[in-house]
């Protein structure tokens, strides 16, 4: 684990890989949530980061003496992650190249694709965006060439080595498999509300997901 100062009140936490990542984030963000140091503000999660924001500036040896206290200490909670099945209709667009592209059936996709659990690594590229991971190595699947001007929300797509959910009609260039009507971002659920920001958003960094198929259209 390695802290970058990020500005004059941020510090950007990064591990050299994934799984390291895996071992350590959860706590922290758990920490955080439950008893935050002294001036913080909110943090961001990346792939193998995690984005620490502050009122004002901290120390690095003061940060260190808190994160030490999340991960080395005894009686520390453990992430409370939660556990989601959202359901899909496997009737995407790009579901038979996947298929051709890795010499399998489409049901071969859907089953692989809808067996593990994924961890949401983190948010992005436009509201309530879930990276979800790990992804079967034998559907690792390039972005198309020519993206598309516009996905609709709630489609599931495999891009690279993530799969996730588009979140609101957006362009994008990820192959789309299948469809989803789970709601992902309700920026209604926040009128009113004094947590706004965790209702807006459906799923959050170390959740887990498990994709449940429903009957499709077509094949």
């Amino acid at each position: 684990m390695t802290l970058i100062p990020y500005g004059s009140k941020s510090w950007l936490v990064q591990w050299d890989s994934r799984e390291a990542c895996d071992q350590v984030a959860p706590f922290l963000m758990q920490g955080l949530e439950d008893s935050p140091p002294e001036d913080f503000l909110e943090y961001i999660s990346g792939y193998q980061t995690l984005l620490l924001i502050f009122i004002s500036p901290v120390t690095q040896a003061k940060l260190l003496t808190y994160l030490n206290t999340l991960t080395g200490q005894k009686g520390v909670a453990e992430p409370k992650a939660r556990h989601i099945e959202i359901p899909v209709t496997y009737n995407g667009p790009d579901l038979s190249y996947v298929a051709e592209t890795h010499q399998m059936t489409c049901q071969e996709v859907i089953l692989r694709h809808s067996e593990p659990s994924y961890t949401v690594y983190f948010m992005g590229f436009s509201p309530g965006f879930p990276y979800l991971g790990p992804l079967d190595t034998l559907l690792h699947t390039p972005r198309r060439k020519s993206p598309r001007t516009r996905i609709p929300q709630g489609a599931v797509a495999i891009g690279g080595s993530h799969t996730g959910i588009y979140s609101v009609d957006s362009p994008g260039g990820w192959n789309i498999i299948g469809h989803t009507s789970y709601p992902l971002f309700q920026l209604a659920h926040a009128k009113n509300n004094s947590d706004a920001t965790r209702n807006i958003f459906s799923l959050h960094p170390g959740d887990h997901v498990k994709f449940v198929p429903q009957l499709p259209d077509a094949l």
